[in-house]
Order: structure tokens, then sequence, then C-alpha cells
């Protein structure tokens, strides 16, 4: 059955028919798994509630299987030829005495050898080309097919260029910079020309990189997704300073403003960064995906030096940074007047025969698709991504449209291929997909032939609070959990990313919990949007190894992501969103403190505990693979407080209350830490809910999340 998937300001069917049928043939063909009998039912009666053990079924996975998504662990035997040197773009050959470049090499795919191509550079130094020289002129590389290079001389940094293609002005499609409208205006200067800028990022004196990558891989991965703007538009900087002054100081201000550690201090281990690469003009969040500059990031916020600065700060801080990539599509056009994009894009390269260099088909939102067959344009994506890793020390990508490059002819071998070239880069990078129909070799490990990606959204898991929570708490199938719980390792995709709700589900509206943030859809009064996130979220958060969640709905922002995306850091200041705040970060740290939460390889088949769909309550099994130690997560997603809570587990011990979501500090009432003793509560020797032992607590109050320790 087709999804409708909702992105980029657009509501579309992301698949034709045909497009889907292929793909899912394809994840057919690539894995047919074996069903293992299925496990019978016990269903256990206890206070009058339904407690059931759901069946298992699908082909069985133990454990030790988990080796085979250890992409951070592996050790890459695919390469991509040349590693991580880079094909494309400039290379500075001569400095002088001052250390400024004075002459460069330009290599630009063009690959279309037989055809009598004419490819000048042009710019201030031959007078944009009215006085070109011999050495403007591009011509074959000897050492690579497709590639074209010329040896420059008289460039300066900062200068702006484009190229002259068979008489047509173009854009250089490898660009480390643009000129932007923000950029211009910060540097006093009126030329806003849509052009490429020479940009030398070794330049005396310039900001160097002074971190290296971060590695959460042995972490729990709890990420917090944004708009750069969004971040800090409305934060109060340690000097007083209420936003960057202008947009393009955005960098900067993100890196010396104090918010990169309010990050921190909530909790947060990764920032995925909706995309920073060069796109057409304007503030909305939904035109970063319209992105041109595979090797340049947003001159609009700043220049790429400021860039280093931020993600070394973020680094400093002990998070990563990972980027949402746009390499499924790119614009033609955009922009107004003297910046418009249309003539001079990536869609006026051609190859010898006539048909566009980079693109292919049109895609959904009026954007031409890259054309990934042609294995020189995979080379080109790959090598824009492994340049912005090498140059700017970024952690990973999120991979926008999976599903979209999936259906085109070559986006199997894009994707495997970029896989690689990045473990290349960082054996520990974080590659997550968006992805919605994948073939389940999705997450297993590169060097085995599979994609190699860490994780994936999982769509399946959201849409259960899509359907369900701002409805009556009745409506809620908690047993849909359980399913889910054991599906991941049924069909061998465990390390799912879990969340509530993302920057598209929080804009654009098709029902349910979509269209705006939970403190604005889940019906009643404050109070019950307070409790239902943090039950919700909560569940998120401990049933898996990765979690995603937007700054917006942890402080009970109300609105939209279109409406108002800005985060309002006053929120945290007092009341509920305060309390919420407080909570997750608390949340946050805890998992953080217990291997139990480490990554995917605490997860087991197992974990699925027991769930009680008459009082709306689920139990999860976490296991430190290391010691074997037990923890036992209590998620109560109903209205009900019921009183002596009975649930099973499997050791005859004492347990002690690990955390509480009911504690004073984060606004609830301490029932359960006044009533608990200091010795905690010992397990019954009566089983329950097909356990052999069994576990009382003296109260579950509602909408409440409280982890049991194994002493």
């Amino acid at each position: 059955m087709l999804k409708p998937i909702v992105t980029h300001g657009k509501s579309t069917v992301i698949f034709s028919l045909i497009a889907m049928a292929l793909v899912m043939a394809m994840a057919l063909a690539i894995s047919s798994p074996a069903f293992a009998d299925s496990i019978a039912c016990q269903i256990v009666m206890s206070q009058g509630s339904d407690h059931i053990l759901m069946p298992a079924s699908g082909p069985k996975m133990e454990n030790s299987d988990l080796e085979i998504f250890d992409n951070a662990r592996a050790v890459e035997t695919q390469m991509v030829a040349g590693g991580a040197a880079h094909d494309h773009g400039w290379r500075i050959l001569t400095r002088d005495a001052a250390g400024n470049a004075t002459s460069a090499r330009l290599r630009v795919l063009v690959d279309n050898p037989g055809y009598d191509n004419q490819l000048f550079v042009i710019g201030p130094f031959n007078n944009w080309g009215k006085n070109l020289r011999p050495s403007d002129a591009l011509h074959p590389a000897n050492d690579t097919p497709g590639i074209f290079s010329a040896d420059v001389t008289g460039i300066a940094d900062g200068m702006q260029y484009r190229l002259l293609l068979n008489g047509q002005q173009v854009l250089d499609p490898t660009a480390k910079m643009y000129n932007t409208i923000e950029y211009a205006s910060r540097i006093g200067s009126s030329d806003i020309h849509l052009n490429s800028i020479f940009w030398d990022g070794e330049a005396p004196g310039r900001y160097q990189s002074k971190t290296n990558f971060v590695d959460v891989s042995e972490k729990p991965v709890i990420i917090a997704e944004i708009e750069l703007q969004s971040l800090v538009a409305k934060f109060q900087a340690i000097n007083g300073q209420v936003g960057p002054r202008t947009v393009a100081d955005t960098y900067r201000f993100i890196a010396q403003s104090g918010v990169i550690g309010k990050l921190r201090e909530a909790g947060y281990t990764t920032i995925e960064l909706m995309p920073i690469n060069q796109s057409v003009d304007g503030d909305a969040w939904n035109l970063r995906y319209q992105s041109y500059g595979i090797f340049a990031p947003d001159s609009r916020y700043g220049d790429p030096s400021e860039l280093k600065m931020m993600i070394d700060e973020f680094h400093r801080n002990g998070m990563a940074v990972i980027v949402d990539s746009v390499i499924s599509h790119f614009p033609f056009k955009g922009n107004n007047g003297i910046r418009s994009l249309q003539g001079i894009g990536m869609d006026q390269w051609f190859k010898g025969n006539g048909q566009k260099l980079f693109a292919g088909e049109l895609s959904p939102w009026g954007t031409d698709r890259f054309a990934p067959a042609n294995p020189y344009v995979r080379r080109f994506l790959i090598d824009g991504l492994t340049f912005m890793m090498t140059e700017y020390k970024i952690d990973g990508f999120r991979m926008d449209n999976i599903d979209g490059i999936l259906s085109l002819p070559g986006g199997l071998e894009l994707l495997k291929e970029l896989s690689v070239a990045v473990r290349n880069v960082n054996p520990r990078a974080t590659m997550a997909a968006e992805a919605f129909f994948p073939p389940n070799t999705l997450m297993r490990r590169a060097d085995q032939g599979n994609f190699g990606f860490t994780t994936r959204n999982d769509s399946n898991w959201f849409d259960i609070w899509h359907n369900a929570l701002l409805g009556p708490d009745e409506a809620l199938d908690v047993s849909l959990f359980s399913k889910l719980l054991r599906n991941i390792f049924d069909w061998k995709e465990i390390p799912m990313m879990r969340y509530l709700t993302n920057h598209d589900e929080a804009a654009n509206g098709r029902g349910g919990l979509t269209g705006a943030y939970p403190a604005s859809l889940i019906s009643g009064d404050a109070y019950y949007a307070f409790s239902k996130t943090k039950a919700a979220d909560s569940l998120n958060m401990l049933a898996g190894a990765f979690h995603l969640s937007i700054p917006q709905a942890r402080m009970m922002q109300t609105g939209s992501f279109y409406s108002n995306a800005a985060v309002d850091w006053s929120q945290i200041n007092g009341g509920r969103g305060k309390n919420l705040w407080e909570y997750f970060a608390a949340l946050s740290r805890y998992i953080q403190a217990k291997s139990s939460f480490f990554n995917f390889r605490s997860l087991s088949k197992d974990i699925d505990n027991h769930y009680d769909n008459t009082n709306k309550v689920i139990s999860l099994k976490r296991r430190d693979p290391a010691t074997g130690k037990i923890l036992y997560v209590l998620v109560n997603l109903g209205s009900r407080r019921i009183a002596n809570y009975t649930f099973g587990v499997e050791q005859q011990t004492a347990y002690r209350v690990g955390f509480d979501s009911e504690w004073s500090g984060f606004g609830g009432d301490g029932a359960l830490e006044k009533s608990l003793q200091a010795s905690g509560i010992q397990a019954g020797l009566q089983g329950a809910t097909g356990k052999p032992y069994s576990l009382t607590t003296p109260v579950l109050a509602p909408y409440s999340v409280t982890i049991f320790e194994a002493q």
C-alpha cells in the first residue's frame, strides 16, 4: 500500500506505483527470510486486566546476529576508487610570500570527451571572459576520465567567478562557496550576483578546525533536529544579545552564544542540522532542501571558516554533528533577477549525446532528479559529501528521500558506494536514512555487501502515535508497540530511530499527530499535552538506541514548524515547558549513564516484557550486554492511577527505582517516592505476565515512567 509522505512543503506520494513495485521487488530479491514457527500466546489474568505475551513470528534472529549491523566496528573491505582524495574543485598550486594563493587547479566533471567542448573559467582576472587567456581553458584531464582541468593564474581569495561552457555562463558545481545577499551585505558589498566564489580555506589567518570527529557509536544517540536560524533566532547569548545581528552571523553566533551548552545540558548527544549546503534564496525552512551547492556550505549563514568554528564548538561539548543531505534532486530554477538560478545551474551541463549530464527525471518537488546511473555523477555526489566531512569534520549525514534514490537507475549503487566512502573517511560516522520502503539490508554492514547505514526512521512506530495519541486513551492499542519491538528482530532492522515528531510532521498536516507541535495538537488542557508528550516520547527513547526530538516539542512550544519555527527559549524559564525540558534532560542523562541503553547491541528480542491493553501499560526489559544486569521500564500511557500494579520479572531479587517521572522536581506528585522504602521492592515468588516472578509497584501514576533496577 502506498504511503502518502509529506515533505518539503508539498504533500506527495513519493513513488509512482511502478517505481514502488520496483523497489519492493528489489527488497524481496535482496532478502527473502524464512519463517519460524510461532510461539504460542500466554495469557495471564491479573488485576482484572489482560496481560498478553505476543507470539513471535518471522525469521529467527539471535542476539549474536547484531554484529551484522556493526558498521562502526567493521573493517571496510570495499573501497571507492580514489578514496578520500577529491577529484573535483580547486586545489591551490602556488602562494606568494605572504601566503596568498596566486594560482590554483580547477577540476570539473564534464563527461563528454567526444564532444568539442569549450570550457573556460571567467572572472575579474580576464574581464569576465572578454580577455580570455590560454590558461583559462579547461581540457580533459589525463588521469581521470570525465574530468576537465585548468591551472588558473591571477586568482584571489574571495573572488567571484563563473564558468563559460560552450558560450554560456554557468555556476561552478564544485565551488566551495557562492555569493548570497546576506553574505554580500555583511562584507559591505553591493554585488549580489549569483556567482561562484573562490574560497581559500587555508588563507593566512583563516580559522582552521581544531577538533576531530566525535564518536557516538558507543552511546545512546539522542538527536536534536533543527534548522540553523530556528535554533538561535530567539536565544539570548551570554552577552545578552538575542539572536545573531544578521543572518550571515548565524554560524558564529551559534559557536559563541552558549546555545550549544544548553543543548548539551538537555542531554542531547547529537545535533542534526537541516540542510546547510548552498540553497535557493528565502527564509523558509523547506527552501533549504532546494540545494545546489554540493561542496559549499550556505553562505547566507556565514563563511566556511565560521562553519568550522561552529562545528568545533559542538565537538568540544561532546556532541556529534550530522547534516541533512539532499542528493536525490536539485533545483534548476529559483531566486529573482540577477540572482536567478535558471539557465546557469547544473541542468545546463550536457553529455555528447545531448542528454543532461547531472539531471534525470523530474522530482515531485519541481526539481531535477540526479542521474546516479552515470558512475561519474555518483562520484561527483560522493566527492561532495566526503569533502564536507574532511573539510568541516561533519560526523555523518541524514540522507533525505532514500526511497526516491532507490527508485532511480543507479540509486542502489550510489547508496552503497556512498556508505563505503563515508566510512573510509570516518568509520564511526552516523548514516541515518529517511526511508519508508527500503530493503532490510539498508542497515547491515557495508563490508558484507549491504548498504551500511546506521539507522533509519521508524515510521511504523510513529504511525501508532499519529493515529491514536490525539484521541481518547481507549483508542491507543499498546499491543502494536509490542509487535513492532519484535518485528525489528524478525525483519533484521534493529537499529531503528524513533520520534514523536520531526520537522516534516510538525509542519505538514496529514491528520492525526501532524501539522503542528504536540502541545498544539493534543486535546485538553496543558496537563494532557505535557503528560502525554512525556510518556509517549519517553517510550520512544527507552525502547531503542536512536531517538530524535525537536527542541520545540520538549518545551511545550505551540504552533507549527511553519508558523513558529524559531525555538522559543523563554518556554524553559517556568511552568510546564520548564518541567518537560528538565524531565527529558534528566532522562537523557540517566540513559547515558546506563550501559543497558548505550547502543543497539544492548537490545534483545525479549525487550517487550509485557503489555496491558486494558490499563494502557507496557514494560520493557533492558539488559547490560557486558554484565547481564537487567532493568525494567514501566510506562503508563493511560489516564488511570493504579494502586499495587503487578507485572512479571525474571529475577527474584530486590529492585530499586532508578528513575521516576513523577518526582516532584519534574512537576509530579512524588507519590511513589514517598511510599517506597530505602531498600526498594522485593520481587514476589508468584509469577505474573508469563514470567517466573513478579514486581508490584505501590502506585502507578497516569502517564508515568518508572525504571526499576535489579540489585
